[in-house]
């Protein structure tokens, strides 16, 4: 239906301005784009009537349309939790006898309290739900269980002692005092704490007051920082990559993933429930990590938004399509520049029992030993303090516990600052050097490709010095893509 706007444009009757119009005469239809003078003329009430209409009109059309599209958003996500749940039912034929099992729980416990009202139906369908939930997933029940009653023991020892990280540092400082007691001069106690380092095989010392030293030493280190070294804070945590399906963080060194002990003030998962809350889940400890770091490695971390997700990061580690890279700083200079790859199968010290060390096979004491191969390739020369040096590339080809810390000692070239693997030698540094640079996982949902911060260089370590730079991460890459 043509408006008087469009019949005067194109009209070009007699005694018609074709470039003047009214303002009454404007449509609220789409009308191809004419130049124009609007004339402002005083409207009768016929067209004022007439706006309100139009207006009221449009009003009910805007409303429609948001209405449209919220329908469409909450359709979407019915959806798509409709699909993760038939995957869930997909992938384990158990899920639909268990919520079977579950529904007919809650249907009894609605029976069984037929003579209460609302209320007493809830809760005796709540009631027995919980109760088939817990039968059908067990080891789930008792994580949550775990996870509950460690929050609430939390929170009411919050109400009686104080949990700021300064109030803390107070109370440790008073409790070493108090150890240190039975040493009156002040210089052996330093020095003593200084030639303690945070490895657990220290606790089988026959001293007791070298246990409490150790013991102590660890929560100055992590509140306070030592040497170098800056001390760690809850806000403490970059996230290099978020999508609803992945988070990669760069994890701090000398930082827990998880503990279950009470005395670890500061994890990853503390970390990331203070930073990152949308993505904790209902597992074990609130997070679903794709993979793991060492305490004293840094680096990237990923994380999975849910079950479904954690399952292909599952399947991409198994089917070994996950490129992890390493930048390390070893001791001493290696006589080859080149790409070598190093195999030798590690399993465990069986001759520790105070903690998880790792040995190569030709140890007499190695436990159940495993093929593991490593990449290596040099970046640069130089010096860290003042002892030889060089930068290089690891490349987990394998994924077994301290593989590239073993692999590297094995090679001749421990890394810088890791105390187990150097017979508890190497004590000067503030920190093991080693850092997780690169991480790319594919997986149905996406791609994840993320690249962390180098922190081996002059500039964030001025302790490193560089003598020659044999090439670039960069020109690495492009000369090793079948390493990626």
């Amino acid at each position: 239906m043509a408006s008087k706007f469009l019949q005067k444009l194109t009209s070009g009757g007699k005694g018609h301005d074709q470039s003047k119009i009214t303002v009454n005469e404007l449509s609220m239809y789409d009308e191809p784009k004419v130049e124009f003078e609007i004339v402002h003329d005083t409207p009768s009430s016929y067209d004022i009537q007439v706006s309100r209409f139009r207006q009221a009109i449009w009003g009910q059309i805007i409303a429609v349309q948001d209405a449209k599209e919220k329908i469409k958003q909450k359709y979407d996500t019915g959806v798509s939790h409709s699909k993760e749940a038939l995957y869930t039912f997909k992938d384990d034929t158990r899920t639909l006898p268990r919520a079977t099992l579950i529904t007919l729980a809650g249907m009894t416990g609605i029976i069984a309290g037929y003579k209460g009202g609302v209320f007493r139906k809830t809760l005796f369908a709540a009631t027995g739900m919980t109760s088939a939930a817990a039968i059908c997933y067990p080891q789930e029940a008792v994580n949550i269980s775990t996870k509950g009653w460690n929050k609430l023991k939390t929170e009411v020892l919050s109400l009686v002692k104080p949990n700021h990280p300064e109030e803390r540092v107070k109370e440790i400082k008073k409790i070493i005092q108090e150890k240190t007691a039975p040493f009156s001069d002040e210089s052996k106690v330093v020095e003593k704490s200084n030639n303690l380092k945070e490895d657990k095989a220290d606790r089988n010392m026959s001293n007791p007051d070298d246990k409490d030293m150790w013991h102590y030493k660890c929560y100055i280190r992590q509140f306070l920082g030592e040497g170098r070294g800056k001390p760690v804070r809850m806000s403490d945590i970059e996230v290099l990559y978020k999508t609803q399906h992945f988070l990669v963080i760069n994890k701090r060194y000398d930082v827990k993933v998880y503990s279950n002990d009470e005395k670890d003030y500061i994890t990853v998962e503390k970390q990331l429930k203070n930073s990152v809350p949308d993505y904790i889940s209902d597992c074990a400890f609130g997070f679903r990590f794709v993979h793991r770091l060492d305490h004293a490695t840094s680096g990237c971390l990923c994380i999975a938004a849910n079950k479904r997700t954690a399952r292909a990061a599952a399947k991409a580690f198994q089917n070994r399509t996950v490129t992890k890279h390493y930048l390390a700083l070893v001791r001493g200079h290696l006589k080859s520049d080149e790409f070598t790859k190093f195999d030798l199968a590690i399993g465990r010290d069986k001759s520790i029992t105070e903690i998880h060390k790792m040995c190569s096979y030709t140890n007499e004491n190695c436990e159940k030993p495993r093929p593991a191969s490593t990449g290596l390739s040099v970046l640069q020369y130089g010096y860290y303090n003042g002892q030889p040096a060089t930068k290089v590339i690891l490349v987990p080809f394998t994924g077994r516990t301290h593989q590239l810390r073993v692999h590297c000692k094995e090679m001749g070239y421990p890394i810088v600052g890791d105390f187990m693997y150097s017979n508890k030698t190497d004590t000067e540094p503030y920190r093991m050097m080693l850092h997780a640079f690169y991480f790319k996982m594919p997986t149905p949902m996406e791609i994840v490709d993320v690249k962390s911060n180098d922190p081996f260089t002059p500039e964030a370590d001025s302790l490193w010095t560089i003598e020659r730079t044999i090439q670039t991460y960069e020109n690495w890459r492009d000369n090793h893509e079948e390493s990626n």
